[in-house]
């Protein structure tokens, strides 16, 4: 299994990508010929290909709450700068964006000849309430929500 993720796909910050759509297109690029050098590589030897890896571990927990690398968020007290209204959505946007092209990519020219397949790996957090209980059930939301928005 291989994972391709392009830190500085998320890295351009939101001005960058509104004012300088080139420096956006320049990025995608560069994550196209990784990809194309990585297929002509080890296309043989590799049969499962990964475009990212749990996104929402970059994108929210990078630019919404400002925990995980880059440490973006509008909490002023825990990040220097960025905006958690917008720059999340903005880092999906790209990613999910330069996951098409990739994938886009790899079922013209490579997945035929290689016989590999190409994915996203999503997380997800799964829950069970404690009991069958109206409250039990209530109660398992409250945790989980706080676990995302903590």
């Amino acid at each position: 299994m291989s994972t391709i993720l392009p830190i500085t796909l998320t890295l351009a910050s939101p001005s960058a990508i509104d004012t300088q759509t080139h420096m956006l297109f320049s990025i995608l690029l560069t994550l196209l010929l990784f990809f194309k050098t990585n297929s002509i590589s080890f296309g043989r030897q590799v049969k499962h290909w990964i475009t990212f890896n749990e996104p929402l571990s970059f994108c929210y927990l990078g630019y919404g709450t400002g925990v995980n690398a880059p440490g973006r968020c509008s909490n002023r007290s825990i990040c220097p700068e960025g905006n958690s209204t917008t720059e999340p959505y903005i880092c999906a946007h790209n990613v999910l964006k330069s996951h098409a092209l990739t994938v886009a990519l790899y079922r013209s020219k490579y997945q035929q000849e290689q016989g590999g397949v190409i994915g996203i790996t999503l997380d997800a957090m799964w829950s069970v309430p404690l009991t069958d209980s109206p409250a039990g059930m209530i109660i398992q939301l409250i945790r989980k929500y706080c676990l995302l928005h903590a």
